[in-house]
């Protein structure tokens, strides 16, 4: 969770999914071919981006390596997964150590990732899918977003968007500003998370 998630279920209902499911994942992933992986990731992958540099020009360095180098390619012949927002996991202790050996043990990997945008946010996705703990994942079953505004942020929350709330299976929503809109939050609490005839 970071700080402008906010649970849309009772804390019981998160509680009961979770603990009927122990050491299972769960990802925000959109399927191998879809529109975000072929147009957006697809470029995160094979660019060269200086992310973790900070010099004056650097943009413009990358301009001139993406032109005059070849493409670059995901170091193992896996299907990728990924997604917007897809930062947001919730793993098992035993998968959250593989990742962890997968990238201890692969210093190429580490240096390929050195120079890609965004990793957190189809990374994790693509080695757990194209590993055994596929059978234990879940795909977009914990946080509702809504990226019907387009660019790069879910839209922010509001009380216009309530209903969705209420009729979603998602246990979270992402993402809430309280100097945008408090009262989606206020009523969250009073229709759904504290509501009067359930402390009666």
């Amino acid at each position: 969770m970071s700080g402008q998630d906010y649970p849309i279920k009772p804390v019981e209902e998160i509680y009961n999914f979770f603990n009927a499911r122990i050491g299972w994942n769960f990802l925000q992933s959109s399927s191998p071919g879809d529109e975000w992986i072929a147009n957006t990731c697809s470029k995160w992958i094979s660019q060269f981006h200086l992310t973790d540099y900070d010099f004056r020009g650097r943009h413009r360095v990358e301009k001139i390596i993406n032109t005059f180098l070849p493409s670059r390619r995901f170091p193992f012949p896996y299907v990728i997964y990924g997604g917007q927002g897809g930062a947001w996991w919730t793993l098992s202790g035993d998968c959250a150590r593989y990742l962890v050996n997968f990238m201890v043990k692969n210093d190429k990997f580490r240096r390929y990732l050195k120079h890609t945008w965004g990793p957190d946010e189809f990374v994790p996705h693509t080695l757990i899918m194209n590993s055994a703990f596929r059978e234990t994942t879940l795909l977009n079953h914990v946080w509702y977003q809504d990226w019907s505004t387009g660019g790069n942020h879910p839209k922010i929350l509001q009380l216009e968007d309530f209903e969705h709330l209420v009729k979603s299976d998602k246990l979270m929503g992402r993402k809430f500003d309280n100097l945008v809109d408090s009262n989606i939050l206020a009523k969250i609490d009073s229709e759904i998370l504290y509501p009067v005839n359930r402390l009666v």
